[in-house]
């Protein structure tokens, strides 16, 4: 529905972006932007059945504070208050030229209870890619053809994400939400290449990439009238774990005659706190104060070596191979704006 609004185009934030007030995409949810960080917009969007969807209204982005300053248009999906249980579904599967099929879908059940709303959600991947071609060498030089490859490749890209949200409406600035997510990323490529030199011998080039990724966010906020408007807490804290393994040997028959191995290990932690007060039509304007504390960490870890005749390893001494990036960061603000007229053209909904 989103997608389908006239002249709008649906902009899904940056996950990767440290802090809570850079990952704002465009779009919110019966006025409030959602409390996770790692689920992309569109993905949360595709999660709400479509039953509960009241109508969408498009509006200016200082209507929905400071996260959305200077954007000139953001999507509100108004849900429908009623009881029930609904849910979505989607799947579908591929069918590659080797003959396997493989699946990928999603499922989501929202149950609506009162001023209380439960979620809960899951995507799966799984897949393989096989590839075969070949790649020619050519001198810049001369031009000349220097090396013939013939390459295979067989990639396995699984990925599965689950998640569980509770949201609580008890009218204005009386809400609260609590959500927590797990996702597991995995690559693997094995790559065989037959190499045909113009000049040497033929070798047998190998390439391993083992890429592991598990990534945990918990966040939530409520929000509670104070001083005629609205204060808000928003706590979030994600933590992502990554192993990156890249291996490459080149063979003569069985001999190893070179090659080199990186692992490429990484913790990164996010914990955030924002507060913000925020008051509509305080004598014809809209006025939000908060701050915003982080802390950020980055823990790395990288391991290089290099195979010699025989399959021999020496380890490579790097500068920096052992590494521990530490920020502790703070911000404050101030978002002041004049109230727009509910009936101006700067304001349209769709009723759905």
């Amino acid at each position: 529905m989103v997608q389908r609004l006239p002249g709008f185009s649906l902009d899904t934030g940056n996950q990767d972006v440290r802090g809570f007030s850079g990952a704002a995409g465009n779009v919110v949810i019966d006025g409030q932007r959602p409390s996770s960080k790692s689920d992309a917009l569109d993905t949360v969007l595709a999660r709400i059945p479509a039953s509960r969807v009241a109508r969408i209204e498009v509006a200016p982005g200082d209507q929905f504070g400071s996260d959305y300053t200077g954007k000139p248009q953001v999507a509100n999906v108004v849900l429908i208050a009623g009881d029930g249980l609904s849910g979505t579904v989607e799947a579908s599967a591929y069918r590659v030229q080797t003959g396997n099929i493989y699946p990928d879908g999603s499922v989501s059940v929202v149950l609506k209870r009162g001023q209380s709303s439960f979620t809960v959600a899951a995507n799966v991947s799984a897949g393989d890619f096989p590839e075969e071609g070949f790649d020619r060498i050519t001198s810049l030089v001369t031009g000349q053809q220097t090396e013939f490859r013939r390459k295979l490749n067989d990639i396995r890209a699984p990925n599965y994400a689950f998640s569980a949200a509770w949201d609580f409406n008890g009218g204005v600035n009386k809400t609260a939400h609590l959500n927590g997510r797990i996702a597991f990323d995995r690559f693997s490529l094995t790559q065989s290449n037959d190499v045909f030199p113009v000049a040497g011998p033929i070798r047998d080039d190998r390439l391993f990439q083992r890429y592991n990724r598990r990534d945990i966010e918990i966040g939530g906020d409520v929000t509670r009238p104070l001083a005629g408007g609205g204060i808000k807490l928003v706590g979030l804290a994600t933590r992502r774990y990554r192993e990156n393994r890249d291996t490459s040997f080149n063979r003569i028959t069985a001999s190893v005659i070179g090659g080199s191995e990186q692992l490429l290990v990484d913790k990164r932690e996010e914990t955030l706190a924002r507060l913000t007060w925020s008051r509509q039509g305080w004598s014809g304007w809209n006025v939000e104060v908060g701050a915003e504390g982080a802390l950020n960490r980055l823990v790395s870890n990288v391991d290089l070596s290099i195979f010699g005749t025989g399959g021999t390893r020496t380890v490579i001494d790097l500068p920096i191979d052992d590494a521990t990036v530490k920020e502790i960061r703070g911000e404050t603000f101030v978002n002041v704006g004049a109230t727009a007229c509910e009936k101006s053209e700067d304001r349209w909904r769709t009723d759905l």
